[in-house]
């Protein structure tokens, strides 16, 4: 049985409809009040979403008739006999829907006759208000309704059963989620499916429940030119104006504005092990500088991840920046073009190719789902939506723990950071121009991650006439791809090791950015722009090898303090060399009254080499063992020579392997060690120290003009101390 909202509308329209539902009146006029007093309709969780449609305009109804079937004449009629009069009527975002536009603004309220009015036709599957949002784009409610239980035990659909016995479940773990579901009321229209919402979220035993939303949201594309240019050899034409990849201009901060892409190419160009999904409107299957190795399009129409409708434009110019391939003398280079490349078409753009498209909650809850089902680690949603699911946001959270690292788009209106990307679980990508200053259209926030090149970017366009100009590749600009980009240097990272979780992605990331701005994180920049030959290193244990809890170590005499070497999977069986040399006088530390002697990492480092494995250096001469990992320690007997109270020893170590770190008595990135004594034992602050001497051997760092050691001499002397 059709379920509707039926009850007399006097004076709004001029017909009732033609069946009612018993003991829904009440509840239809409650309704038909709240709408006409306040215009308000909550789409979204209580105290969840950042969007409610209190006062928001309607002007157009959506009308999707049974099996598919389009016939705008068909909805004209049963529109205009519901006592509304159509201006327009035309196709949008799914089979069998219809937008109607009425060329005038009302409130939801008024149109509560029609809808039900329509609703009750048995050709029609559904009819609903499309509601106006104060950004211009519109929402609605759809047939069906997605949900999550609250409680873990209750997972399969005999509990939502139980609890909701109208829902018919249509897809189970929604989005990978446990305990979440799309499930269809047998209800009819709009109103009916936002009222057995708030029914839904009286329950206890209910997480959250919302509508699947039909939405409108847009691309993070800010515009393109002719993909036409000199030719570069050797065999990507176009490389040469990328400047992502190589851009001579320096920041102030010493680095080169790129993201430093050859460097780690030089390693990897991505894997097929690591793959990168794209959600977007599709990716030309049939590039040919791409290779697609796994597409699905999640809005029905059936296009395999590729474009569908002539403004299917974005995905491939996204896709692109990943993907193109390298020496085959066409286009573009791409960031990663070595990954497996997804597509999940998850939007169904709008004729008028201004990157506006609709879709639902489900899709791309569904699409984060079936990436990590087929093993994606990265993500790129270079779009921005304007507003709030719970359904979506649990996906990303979900796939995040599955191992999968998201990146999106900060978005192009020079405000605030546009949702997904300010999700927890998604890295939100401003945009940077050639220069290193923040795009002009780029959003920025709290909740910015990182840069990357967002202005002028060369890449791959839909092939023929179908794209945004005419050729196989174009010049672009917008935040849509920087976000491609920045998830390029992951996917690098993840193509060294695969076996790296989101958070050690995340903070080899940040370690290795270029900062930008102001020193440290800011809102602008984020964490930086990622430098990938350097992030690609540390991921193998060439650049930072020493992993711990902090910066600074401190012990008391008589203490050990563990050291985890991490050195990555290349560097399985080598031997490695944990170092420590004093290379400067004693100073002050400043406001804590302790001596400080400051210890760098370098290729003087005699000392350390004499007191391998012995004295304070524990395990600091050995074997990684298969997956790169060893341990060392640091111990500072008791009773030590004051002076030693307040140094603050650095250490790292090296795997021996010229082939790896490339160059002789390569160092890792500082750890600091603080020693510290009892208090009696602190130095007064106004003394100034000698180098100390560690069990009679000399720390001091050698004249400038020495050396250091070969590796020959490094393992000579780890042996022989």
């Amino acid at each position: 049985m059709r379920r509707l909202f039926a009850l007399p509308v006097v004076g709004l329209f001029l017909r009732r409809p033609r069946r009612s539902t018993p003991g829904l009146g009440l509840l239809g006029a409650a309704l038909l009040l709240t709408l006409g007093a306040h215009g308000h309709v909550d789409l979204a969780p209580d105290g969840a979403a950042p969007w409610e449609l209190d006062f928001q305009p309607v002007s157009a109804l959506a009308v999707q008739l049974v099996g598919g079937v389009q016939d705008p004449g068909l909805v004209r009629a049963l529109v205009l006999g519901a006592g509304a009069a159509p201006r327009s009527v035309e196709s949008f975002h799914a089979p069998g829907w219809h937008r109607v536009g009425l060329g005038r603004t009302v409130h939801a309220g008024e149109l509560l006759g029609a809808v039900v009015e329509v609703a009750s036709d048995p050709r029609v599957h559904f009819a609903t208000p499309l509601w106006t949002m104060p950004d211009g784009r519109i929402v609605a409610p759809t047939a069906e309704i997605l949900v999550r239980l609250k409680s873990p035990g209750l997972v399969g659909e005999s509990a939502l059963g139980r609890l909701a016995p109208d829902l018919r479940v249509v897809e189970s773990n929604l989005g990978g989620v446990a305990g979440a579901f799309r499930a269809r009321p047998d209800l009819v229209d709009g109103f009916a499916v936002i009222e057995r919402v708030r029914g839904l979220r009286q329950s206890e035993s209910i997480l959250w429940a919302e509508s699947d939303c039909l939405f409108e949201g847009s691309s993070a594309h800010a515009g393109a030119t002719q993909g036409n240019g000199p030719v570069i050899a050797p065999s990507d034409p176009l490389f040469g104006l990328q400047w992502a990849h190589e851009n001579d201009y320096p920041s102030s901060k010493g680095f080169d504005i790129d993201l430093d892409t050859q460097l780690a190419w030089a390693l990897t160009k991505g894997s097929q092990a690591v793959p990168v999904m794209v959600i977007d409107v599709g990716v030309d299957l049939a590039h040919p500088d791409l290779t697609v190795t796994l597409g699905a399009d999640f809005t029905g129409a059936g296009g395999g991840g590729g474009p569908v409708e002539p403004c299917d434009k974005h995905g491939t110019a996204v896709a692109g920046c990943i993907g193109a391939i390298h020496d085959n003398g066409l286009g573009v280079a791409g960031a990663a073009p070595d990954a497996a490349l997804f597509s999940a078409r998850c939007f169904v753009t709008l004729p008028d190719c201004t990157g506006a498209w609709t879709t639902q909650y489900s899709w791309t809850a569904a699409a984060l789902a079936w990436g990590a089902d087929n093993g994606a680690r990265v993500s790129v949603n270079s779009n921005y939506y304007n507003q709030y699911s719970f359904a979506i946001a649990n996906a990303y959270e979900q796939t995040r723990g599955q191992g999968m690292v998201h990146f999106a788009s900060a978005g192009n209106s020079s405000g605030a950071i546009t949702w997904p990307a300010s999700l927890p679980e998604v890295h939100a990508i401003t945009a940077m121009t050639d220069y290193g200053t923040l795009a002009s259209f780029s959003c920025k926030g709290p909740q910015a991650g990182f840069c990357a090149p967002g202005q002028g970017i060369w890449t791959t366009d839909v092939s023929g006439d179908g794209g945004y100009v005419e050729g196989d590749v174009c010049q672009v600009s917008g935040t849509s791809y920087a976000a491609p980009l920045a998830a390029s240097v992951a996917a690098l990272v993840l193509a060294m090791d695969p076996t790296l979780e989101p958070d050690q992605v995340d903070q080899i990331l940040r370690d290795t950015a270029g900062d930008l701005g102001a020193p440290g994180w800011d809102p602008s920049f984020g964490s930086g722009l990622p430098r990938a030959g350097d992030a690609v290193r540390h991921a193998v244990g060439l650049l930072r090898l020493l992993h711990s809890e902090t910066e600074i170590l401190t012990l008391v005499a008589g203490g050990v303090q563990e050291l985890e070497l991490a050195a990555g999977p290349l560097a399985g069986g080598l031997p490695y060399l944990v170092l420590g040399a004093a290379s400067a006088a004693v100073q002050p530390n400043s406001g804590e009254g302790i001596g400080s002697l400051p210890l760098a990492i370098d290729a003087y480092t005699i000392a350390s080499l004499q007191l391998t494995n012995q004295g304070p250096f524990v395990g600091t001469f050995g074997l990684l063992d298969g997956t790169g990992h060893g341990l060392a320690a640091i111990a500072v007997p008791a009773g030590s020579d004051p002076a030693l109270s307040g140094l603050v020893l650095t250490h790292a170590y090296l795997v021996l392997e010229p082939a790896l770190a490339g160059i002789d008595g390569a160092a890792s990135e500082a750890v600091e060690l603080c020693l510290v004594g009892s208090p009696a034992e602190l130095p007064d602050p106004t003394t100034t120290f000698d180098a100390p001497q560690l069990h009679g051997t000399s720390v001091a760092g050698p004249p400038p003009s020495v050396h250091g050691p070969t590796h020959a001499e490094l393992i000579a002397a780890a042996t022989n101390p």
